[in-house]
């Protein structure tokens, strides 16, 4: 399977003439990309549905508008708690969250930057290594790494994640 050939081609048919109905149909297969076979961006995989939905497709997309969006709720509840003090019910709202949509990676790494914060590193560490296995090319995976290594005071583990964010970013 091609995905990401695929993903190419779909992104230059909208770039052609975004507004041309023929072309409803990508805004479909491209909120697939984003969910769940290649990229794993569920906001803008919830916007590509939306948009189908929008411009009259007839694909039912609620099955996976639905999940997304309780998702991102949770998720936007377990950082208000987490940052008014109450860390412990934050970071179940999160967990939640990702039960929802386990493949997540902001979940993950915002999971792991909590457990980081309250000194539960051994779950930090696993959640990153969960991220990683994701997609490699995370910055800001290799950035949270480089902070728990740092917290630790883990100095050599700590310039690999330093320098695979720093190449990223470049």
């Amino acid at each position: 399977r091609k995905y990401p050939e695929a993903y190419g081609h779909f992104m230059k048919v909208l770039k052609y003439d975004p507004e041309n109905p023929a072309y409803l149909e990508t805004y479909y297969f491209l909120g697939l990309f984003h969910d769940d076979l290649l990229i794993r961006d569920y906001t803008t995989a919830l916007n590509f549905y939306s948009l189908y939905q929008d411009r009259g497709g007839k694909k039912d997309v609620k099955k996976f508008i639905e999940p997304i969006k309780k998702a991102e709720a949770l998720s936007q509840e377990g950082i208000r708690l987490f940052t008014s003090g109450e860390t412990k019910e934050g970071i179940a709202r999160l967990a939640k969250a990702l039960g929802i949509k386990p493949e997540d990676i902001r979940l993950l790494n915002n999971i792991a930057a909590m457990q980081i914060n309250i000194k539960k590193f051994s779950d930090a560490e696993k959640n990153l290594k969960k991220a990683l296995k994701i997609n490699k090319e995370a910055g800001e995976t290799y950035y949270n790494f480089a902070c728990l290594y740092s917290i630790k005071k883990d100095i050599k583990r700590r310039m690999h994640p330093v320098l695979r964010c720093l190449h990223l970013l470049v």
